[in-house]
């Protein structure tokens, strides 16, 4: 498990080790899934990396049937 801390304006910086996952720069944009209690941060689909961008785009319809089932 990999923690950082929230300052005060409600900022945190994301570990190198997150960033270098995620194939994220500085200027790159992400979204957030909040599910359940949970946070899940996706490269946005218009910036991350191809490989990253083909697995985002396959996963989107199926967080659209969930919404539909709800």
């Amino acid at each position: 498990m990999i923690e950082s801390s929230i300052t005060k304006k409600g900022q945190t910086t994301l570990p190198k080790s997150v960033r270098e996952t995620l194939g994220l720069k500085a200027g790159d944009r992400v979204r957030y899934v909040i599910s359940d209690g949970e946070v899940r941060m996706l490269p946005s689909s218009t910036t991350a990396p191809p490989s990253l961008r083909k697995k985002w785009n396959r996963l989107q319809p199926m967080g659209l049937v969930r919404r539909e089932q709800k």
